[in-house]
């Protein structure tokens, strides 16, 4: 299990891995974003599974980041295993490209950042519990305007309170594309006075397919004991993933 937190880019994901008794392996998490701040890139270094979870960073890598128009930026390391760009906001339509050499190893990936979808509104709805009818917890969806004839891929996360909540969820819009679609929010049991800010990432088709096998894994009910990884868009093959995505959000209080 992994994580990281880049301040700058506000952006930080837990994720459960089946690491057994393998050899360690290098972990990439890197974003670039449509946000203000800089890009950011993660690098640790996998435990056996019956180690503690202190993070293992890897302090020796040399880190960079391109795009399609020629630009190309050295990450600086800030603190172990933490790598960022000087200040820069991402463009959408904008293909990124990610290098890491680290032990003799150039690890790359390629991400194209999608255009933000628009998002239309947000509300809420009570639903009951599996086991007690009676049991009710009020849920937040977002209603998105998705593009015509373009494939889009979605991950969501949601705020309450300034406080994550829930795990990420992920949509394809394969069976409704170019429609408004309303859309379940992570997170449950909203109280009347929370503030709900639901965070809508457009991502391409690869971190698509990472993030719906991770939720895929922690929604298994257990079976498999041991889910697999999810597929890296990482190249040799190694933990974690890339993704270059816009970010629309919308806040809202429960009333």
């Amino acid at each position: 299990m992994f994580a990281f937190g880049i301040v700058l880019c506000a952006c930080q994901e837990k994720i459960d891995l089946d690491l057994k008794n393998a050899e360690p392996q290098l972990v990439i998490e890197g974003i670039v974003t449509n946000q203000p701040g800089a890009f950011g890139v993660g690098l640790t270094k996998s435990k056996l599974y019956d180690e503690d979870n202190t993070p293992l960073f890897v302090i020796d890598a040399t880190v960079w980041i391109s795009d399609d128009a020629g630009n190309t930026d050295t990450l600086s390391q800030v603190q172990p295993g933490i790598y960022v760009s000087q200040p820069k906001t991402g463009i959408p339509g904008t293909t990124y490209t990610l290098k890491v050499w680290h032990e003799n190893v150039l690890y790359q990936s390629v991400s194209r950042m999608p255009y933000p979808v628009n998002v239309d509104s947000i509300y809420y709805q009570e639903v009951a519990g599996f086991t007690d009818p009676n049991d009710l917890s009020r849920r937040s969806y977002v209603i998105i305007n998705d593009p015509v004839s373009v494939p889009n891929y979605y991950v969501m996360k949601t705020w309450v309170n300034s406080k994550l909540r829930g795990s990420v969820r992920v949509y394809s819009d394969r069976l409704w594309d170019g429609k408004p679609r309303n859309l379940r929010a992570p997170g449950s049991d909203l109280e009347v006075g929370d503030t709900v800010t639901v965070e809508v990432r457009s991502i391409d088709k690869s971190v698509f397919d990472y993030f719906y096998e991770l939720q895929q894994n922690n929604g298994n009910m257990g079976q498999p004991a041991a889910p697999a990884n999810p597929t890296s868009n990482i190249n040799p093959k190694t933990l974690g993933y890339f993704s270059a995505y816009s970010i629309t959000t919308i806040t809202d209080i429960v009333k």
